[in-house]
This record gives structure tokens, C-alpha cells and sequence, in this order.
């Protein structure tokens, strides 16, 4: 849980007269990335933390049988497919980003007892080297499953225009707006899965911006602290497992564990049943 605070250094930004935490420094987080990316793979070949074992339910891509259908109904079918099939792979890159913040988070608190119980010689030196690489990579499993909440609603909103124009619908058990249910879910899920993507996505332009984005309301929950009078714009930090960052003055938090994982699949599940054949049967001419 400690080694977990060494995430805090990455762009976490203060005004002139926000609070100071010896924690909490500056860092170059797209140099790191960049760095991060391009060591990845050795890393995770030479890591005996990144072992995978995880208890996250695997999504399913589901098998709708139809039977028989004509050449509308396969055009129609063949669009449904393609939808359901994005949904799918954003479910399963989100179980990614999660198992790779597991490790990341593990593969942390590994490499601090390492370097707690080594000398400072060139084992240390190379021990520090792999904790600046292991600390980007909980920032770059939470972008991801952020991104990954992003294009499922995308998939949403395409899975409503096709249920709107076509015909194929009828078949459906709700046949009126039959993926509403899958849509509000998801909303109530993931209430400020917006603002959050807006945050990670134009972080740059929020940084350029910082005036309109400091955060001004004082904080006292976690290790995150401020006091009442200070601003502070913060990017990529971690309390625990929660990732937090700031947009045009709010505080923004996103867990990423495999509860919100559960979450996602859920949501994912429901668009399966709302895509299911009335009584299971196959539509008819």
C-alpha cells in the first residue's frame, strides 16, 4: 500500500499558492510514457510479478442463433454483429487494464522491498531504473480503461441508430428502444465517465489552460489533502487504487478494480439479453 504513493509524483501540478507535499513532485509523465512503452516488453519477460493470475470473469461473445434468414435480415444481422463485436473487444481491453494496474500495483510494492533491503550500489541503480518504467503503468491502465468506457458508449449509441432504422427489431422481446436499458445502466455505472475521458484525452490543453481548471475546493479524503484557499490542477494520481485528476475545477475520480470491471461486464451482458430473439425463436418472412 505504501510503495503505491510513489505514483503521486506524475503531473501533479500546484498553483503558486497551492499546498506542498515532499510526496508529491513534478515529472516529465510523456517522456516517462514514451519510455515506458518502448521497455514494456523486456520488463514484463524478466518480471516474475507479472505472472498472470486473475479471478475476473472472462466477457463471452455470444453465439445468436437465428436459423434461416433472408437477404435483408443477414445485412441487418451482419450490422448487429459488428456492434455487439466492438463491445466485446472494448469489455475485454477494459479486464486488461485492470489486470495490468494489478501488477503494475504489485510489481510496485515488490521492487520498494527490493530496494529497501539492497545497498546503494548498481543493484539499487537498476532497481530504480525498473521503478520509473513499473510506476507509468498503472497511468496507462487507467487511459486505457477510461478510452475503453469511451468507445463502449459509442458502441451504445451506434446499437440505438441501428435499432431505430431497422426493421429487425420486431423480433426482439422490447422491440421499442431495446438497448435503453443497457444505455442507462451504463450511465448510472459510470456517472462521470465524460468528464473523466475529457480529462485524460485533452490533458495537454488542460494543462495550457490551468487557470480555468484548478481545482479550488479543499480536500481531505485519502492521502489526498488540501487545504480550504489553495488550487491545485491535478493529473494522473493515484490514492490507493482510485485515479484522480481535475477538470475545469472538479475533482474527478475513477477506480480501477476489478469492481468496476464487474461493472462494465454487466452492462455488456444486458445488451446480450436485450439482443435476444423473442422466445428464442427466429425471426420468419
Amino acid at each position: 500500500m505504501e510503495a503505491r504513493h510513489l505514483l503521486a509524483g506524475f503531473s501533479f501540478f500546484f498553483s503558486a499558492f497551492a499546498l506542498s507535499d515532499s510526496r508529491l513532485g513534478f515529472g516529465g509523465v510523456d517522456n516517462a510514457r514514451r519510455n515506458a512503452a518502448s521497455r514494456l516488453s523486456s520488463v514484463l519477460l524478466s518480471s516474475s510479478f507479472m505472472e498472470l493470475d486473475t479471478n475476473m470473469e472472462e466477457p463471452l461473445f455470444p453465439m445468436l442463433v437465428w436459423g434461416d434468414l433472408n437477404r435483408e435480415q443477414i445485412e441487418e444481422r451482419a450490422k448487429l454483429d459488428r456492434l455487439i463485436s466492438s463491445a466485446y473487444r472494448e469489455v475485454d481491453s477494459f479486464r486488461s487494464a485492470i489486470a495490468l494496474a494489478d501488477h503494475s500495483f504489485s510489481g510496485i510494492s515488490e521492487l520498494s522491498n527490493k530496494l529497501r533491503n539492497t545497498i546503494e550500489n548498481q543493484t539499487s541503480k537498476q532497481i530504480m531504473a525498473q521503478m520509473r518504467v513499473v510506476n507509468m503503468w498503472p497511468v496507462m491502465a487507467a487511459h486505457s480503461a477510461i478510452n475503453s468506457l469511451y468507445h463502449f458508449s459509442d458502441v451504445l449509441d451506434g446499437l440505438a441508430q441501428w435499432a431505430d432504422g431497422s426493421s429487425f427489431t420486431r423480433h426482439f422481446a422490447n422491440p421499442d428502444k431495446p438497448f435503453t436499458p443497457a444505455t442507462i445502466l451504463f450511465e448510472s455505472n459510470f456517472p462521470k465517465w465524460k468528464q473523466t475521458r475529457h480529462a485524460v484525452a485533452h490533458k495537454g490543453e488542460i494543462t495550457r489552460k490551468m487557470g480555468a481548471n484548478l481545482h479550488k475546493a479543499p480536500i481531505n479524503k485519502g492521502s489526498l489533502k488540501k487545504a480550504k484557499g489553495a488550487t491545485a490542477l491535478i493529473q494522473d494520481f493515484f490514492d490507493d487504487r482510485t485515479f484522480i485528476t481535475t477538470r475545469r475545477g472538479e475533482l474527478l475520480r475513477f477506480d480501477v478494480t476489478a469492481e468496476n470491471y464487474e461493472k462494465l461486464l454487466s452492462v455488456y451482458k444486458l445488451v446480450i439479453q436485450c439482443a435476444q430473439p423473442k422466445n428464442e425463436q427466429r425471426p420468419k418472412d
